[in-house]
């Protein structure tokens, strides 16, 4: 964790912990508020979600090159069924990034 408070660092170590606990019963266990807990669950999930989106990036790659060399080996190259690749592609894509 980079520039994060101590206080902050606890806040993100009892999430890990036990992901499924609410803000509440994690500022009562670093004895802070609900509201500053639930606003660095925020801001530590923003930062997560930043470094792990470039993996992400590189699986959407690798179906979008499966899809274009599985139609380009069937001969059809058209620009309607790239169409077709493309946005099916960014609905896995969008898939991908919901289900984490």
């Amino acid at each position: 964790m980079s520039d994060w408070t101590d206080l902050q660092e606890d806040i993100i170590s009892e999430h890990k912990r036990d992901e499924s606990q609410s803000d509440e019963e994690i500022a009562v266990e670093v004895d802070c508020s609900a509201s500053y807990v639930n606003t660095t669950r925020k801001e530590f999930a923003e930062q997560e979600g930043g470094n792990e989106s470039g993996g992400k990036g590189l699986i959407l790659l690798l179906i979008v090159f499966v899809i274009l060399g599985l139609a380009a080996a069937s001969g059809d190259g058209s620009a309607a069924s790239m169409s077709v690749v493309l946005f099916c592609s960014f609905d896995i894509y969008g898939y991908i990034l919901q289900t984490g």
